[in-house]
C-alpha cells in the first residue's frame, strides 16, 4: 500500500509541475515499506512535494535564469555594435558538467519542452530586447569538446565573414590601442562608478578598471532581473523576495570583492561582471536563507 500511495503523490506531483515521473529501485522500495511512518498518509505526501526542496529548485532556476538574463545583455550590445545582425534569438548549446543543472531545473532529467526553461528563454529574451515571438531551443550537448572546437554554430550569420574575423570584432569593441587585458574585458551588466565618473551597464569592465577601483552604487538590472523572475508563471515556488535591506547587503558585499582586488595586479585579477557578482551575492544569500 505504502508503495501504490507513493506511485500516486509522485504522479499527481509530476504532473502538476512538469517532470518526468519518478521511479525507485528495489532497495528503495524496501526503504519505503520499512519505514513507520508515524505521520501516516500526510506525512508520506509531504515527501514527495515538499516546499523546502521547490524552494531549492527554484533557487537552482534562479540563478540559471540569471545568467541567461546576462546573455541578453551580452546580445542587446552586439546587436546595437552590429556585431550581432541577425533579428531573433540564437539556439543555446550547453556542454560539460554545468549542463547537469538543467536536469534539476526540469524536474529530475532534462527536457527540452519543460514549462521551467521557459522562464529562461523569456530572461534571455527580456534581456536582449529582440523579437518576442524569437523562437529558440536549450540544447545540452553530448559532444562539448568537438562542438566547442567547431562554434557550436547552428545557423550562419547574414554578416558571416564579419562575424567571425576577431580582429575587426575586437577592435569594433575596444578601438585600436588592446592589450590581452582590454581584449579580455567583460560587459559590466550593471552600472559602476570609476574615479567618479558613472559607466553603464554596457559598459566593458577590464582588469585595468577593477585594479584602479570601482564601486557599485546600485543594481538597476538585477532589480529588474528579479521582477521579471517573480512575474514569470513558470517558477518552481513562489519567488524570490528581496527586501531593501537585502538589496543593500547585496551591494555592499558587491563593492566589498571589487574593494579586494583594488590595486592588484591585472594579471592576477578575476573580472566579474558587476551583474554577475550580483547575482552570485544573491544567490548566496538565498541558500543561506534555506539552510537556516
Amino acid at each position: 500500500d505504502i508503495y501504490l500511495l507513493f506511485r500516486k503523490f509522485t504522479s499527481d506531483f509530476s504532473e502538476k509541475y512538469g517532470m518526468n515521473k519518478v521511479t525507485l529501485t528495489h532497495d528503495a522500495i524496501e526503504l519505503l515499506n520499512s519505514y513507520r511512518w508515524p505521520g501516516n498518509v500526510r506525512q508520506l505526501k509531504n515527501i514527495t512535494g515538499r516546499e523546502d526542496v521547490r524552494k531549492v529548485l527554484q533557487d537552482t532556476q534562479f540563478a540559471t535564469a540569471g545568467i541567461f538574463y546576462y546573455l541578453g545583455e551580452i546580445l542587446k550590445e552586439l546587436k546595437a555594435k552590429g556585431i550581432y545582425a541577425e533579428d531573433h534569438v540564437p539556439d543555446v548549446f550547453v556542454g560539460g558538467n554545468g549542463s547537469r543543472i538543467f536536469s534539476w531545473i526540469t524536474g529530475g532529467a532534462f527536457a527540452s519542452d519543460s514549462p521551467f526553461l521557459l522562464v529562461l528563454k523569456h530572461m534571455l529574451i527580456h534581456a536582449s530586447g529582440l523579437a518576442e515571438d524569437s523562437q529558440f531551443d536549450i540544447k545540452l550537448s553530448e559532444r562539448p569538446k568537438i562542438e566547442v572546437a567547431a562554434g557550436m554554430i547552428e545557423r550562419r550569420p547574414h554578416n558571416d565573414e564579419e562575424f567571425f574575423d576577431e580582429a575587426a570584432q575586437t577592435k569594433k569593441l575596444f578601438g585600436d590601442h588592446v592589450d590581452e587585458y582590454i581584449a579580455s574585458s567583460v560587459l559590466s551588466g550593471d552600472a559602476y562608478e570609476e574615479a567618479g565618473a558613472e559607466k553603464p551597464g554596457s559598459a566593458f569592465l577590464s582588469a585595468y578598471d577593477i585594479a584602479k577601483g570601482i564601486t557599485v552604487q546600485r543594481l538597476d538590472m538585477l532589480k529588474d532581473f528579479v521582477k521579471e523572475f517573480n512575474n514569470d508563471l513558470h517558477i518552481w515556488s513562489d519567488g524570490v523576495e528581496i527586501s531593501e535591506d537585502d538589496a543593500r547587503d547585496i551591494q555592499k558585499r558587491v563593492n566589498s570583492y571589487y574593494v579586494s582586488e583594488k590595486d592588484k595586479d591585472v594579471k592576477k585579477i578575476y573580472v566579474e561582471p558587476v551583474f554577475i557578482m550580483g547575482l552570485r551575492k544573491t544567490v548566496e544569500k538565498l541558500v543561506n536563507e534555506n539552510d537556516g
